[in-house]
């Protein structure tokens, strides 16, 4: 499809896949915002300086966070770079730098095993993997597609004359997203010229694998790591063995149905103008690499020997997705599609061999038009649900810009100790990208800067029966335990002066409540609400989020209140 001699083809395609990345993923990202762990990790991260960044980068590589220091690590200089481009739209284009070099490394890993056709197919199913709707996510794409790039890099190394150097790679994949490390014990599969016996390759690759993964679960015990020590004392062998080898099945059929049964555009979650404009592109573009195809009279053979290690690639993504809450890896949106990440590699390699097999055979057949008529479809209907996804990180973004500047207008008399909560009807939002999470919590601190001397700054907490039914009354006082991933996080005492309770007007605008207020198991504690007092907003500065969430032009850095809450919005509090 793309001779080596053609210099114009080859510049055209890859101008195909920066469209494809760029339109799929990030054509939208001037309307996106931050979103459930950026509010932990980005926000701060942009804030910060050269210096900053780098002793940040220190404390990760130090202290081993979830097993993933450089996942962690990684995100404070992208974050810092991008930062410096262009702001938060600056963060959006390193993302979308990040897919096109893996993109870049898939396509080279691809017509290394399988050939120039598969690689270019592959290379667009890699670019709009259905499985996975997090890639303009950007703590995703910060902390986690590096992993994907250290692993695509060390398969290279592996098929070349630095065999040992992929090693040192597939580690630091290991300790950037560790669902990467399996896939790589497939590597000895995809080295079709090797004229050494595949057993010895393969035994001798196991064994080098076995101790990376030996040394990676010892640090990750001696350190503590929740998840080594008590998850995986309470799975016991029996469970983690089944989960494990049932989400290796799961989980590669869950990636064909993505692929196989596209979105539709009658199913609620779809770009029709997207998939439109797409198809021109993927037709005009398709229809300008296949041109001059020569019709082949040799048969064509189901290409077994790429096929089945391409699947066995695949399902090699899947024996660590045992945790909870990533078993059975089922998911196909919102930040639990995160499962399907290691396996983006594997199943874009088992689509692009499956479509240049079926290319080869309609050229065999001299319907080279008609494929391309059918790719171009089939393509621009996964880009089509890729740009509806984006439009539900906009819609997202908007709803947070809303419901954050509510917040604020209504409570600007917040201080040390307070407690929000927000009832139910405020939050709810069955989108791909939710808008509110575990983070909630820690938004206030990033749009106000409140004294570094105060040990808890205010907090809002969504508030739902479960929130509620873990609020109990005590023969002094009332204490509220906040759980977080099914633990205790801290007990909350609840003053009446410190709790603030948001709920929505029928006419569907936000309102505070006042007086007393039920909580409790069967709502038997009774909270007097606090009261409205003077303002204090004012005395503090903008945080590093308020000029992205808020959006606002300060005058000062002192002087906001009265630019969220002005003329009468204090008034009818009263």
């Amino acid at each position: 499809m793309l001779p080596a001699n053609s210099w114009v083809r080859s510049f055209g395609f890859w101008i195909l896949i920066g469209l494809t990345a760029w339109f799929a993923h990030f054509s939208l990202s001037g309307n996106f915002l931050f979103y459930e762990d950026d509010y932990a990790k980005v926000v701060d991260a942009m804030a910060r300086n050269f210096d900053e960044s780098v002793y940040n980068f220190y404390c990760h590589c130090r202290d081993w966070p979830q097993g993933r220091p450089l996942g962690f690590a990684l995100i404070a200089p992208f974050s810092c770079i991008g930062v410096k481009i262009a702001g938060l739209q600056g963060v959006y284009i390193t993302g979308f730098l990040m897919l096109l070099a893996n993109a870049a490394l898939f396509f080279l890993l691809m017509r290394r095993f399988a050939g120039e056709n598969a690689a270019v197919f592959g290379t667009l199913a890699f670019c709009l993997f259905p499985a996975v709707t997090v890639k303009a996510w950007a703590t995703h794409f910060m902390g986690n597609e590096p992993a994907i790039f250290f692993m695509l890099a060390a398969f290279l190394l592996y098929l070349s004359r630095h065999r040992r150097w992929s090693y040192l790679l597939i580690f630091l994949a290991t300790i950037t997203y560790e669902s990467t490390l399996l896939p790589f014990a497939a590597a000895p599969l995809l080295d079709l010229k090797s004229e050494e016996r595949l057993a010895r390759r393969l035994l001798r690759h196991w064994a080098a694998l076995a101790v990376l993964l030996a040394v990676y679960c010892l640090i990750r015990m001696n350190l503590g790591e929740p998840r080594m020590t008590r998850q995986l004392a309470s799975m016991g062998l029996g469970q983690i063995s089944y989960k494990a080898l049932t989400a290796m099945l799961i989980g590669p059929w869950t990636i064909l149905k993505s692929f196989a049964l596209p979105p539709l555009p009658n199913s609620g979650v779809f770009s029709m103008s997207g998939v439109v404009s797409m198809a021109v592109i993927f037709l005009c573009s398709l229809g300008a690499l296949v041109w001059r195809t020569e019709r082949r009279d040799q048969p064509f053979a189901i290409p077994w020997n790429k096929i089945v290690p391409a699947f066995v690639l695949l399902a090699l993504s899947y024996p660590m997705a045992f945790f909870p809450p990533h078993w059975p890896p089922v998911a196909l949106a919102t930040t639990a599609s995160r499962v399907h990440f290691a396996a983006t590699a594997g199943g874009s390699m088992a689509v692009g061999i499956i479509l240049a097999y079926l290319f080869e055979l309609a050229a065999h057949k001299g319907k080279t038009a008609v494929f391309v008529v059918f790719a171009s479809c089939y393509f621009a209907l996964l880009g089509g649900y890729h740009l509806s996804v984006q439009k539900d990180y906009a819609k997202s973004a908007r709803l947070q810009k809303e419901f954050w500047t509510q917040v604020l207008a209504l409570c600007p008399d917040m201080g040390e100790d307070a407690v929000i909560f927000a009832e139910q009807p405020l939050w709810d939002h069955p989108g791909l990208m939710s808008v509110h999470s575990w983070a909630t919590r820690l938004v206030l601190e990033k749009l106000v800067r409140f004294p570094k001397e105060w040990e808890n700054p205010p907090r809002l907490y969504c508030m739902d029966q479960w929130v509620k039914d873990h609020v109990f009354q005590e023969p002094d006082k009332i204490v509220w335990r906040e759980i977080i991933y099914d633990e205790v996080y801290r007990p909350h005492i609840l003053e009446p002066e410190n709790v603030i309770v948001l709920g929505r007007r029928e006419d569907g605008r936000m309102m505070r409540r006042f007086g007393v207020y039920r909580l409790g198991p069967h709502n038997k504690v009774l909270l007097d609400l606090k009261p409205i007092g003077p303002p204090s907003l004012h005395m503090h500065s903008k945080g590093p989020a308020w000029e992205y969430v808020i959006g606002k032009k300060l005058t000062s850095n002192s002087s906001f209140a009265q630019e969220i809450w002005e003329g009468d919005r204090y008034n009818h509090l009263k």
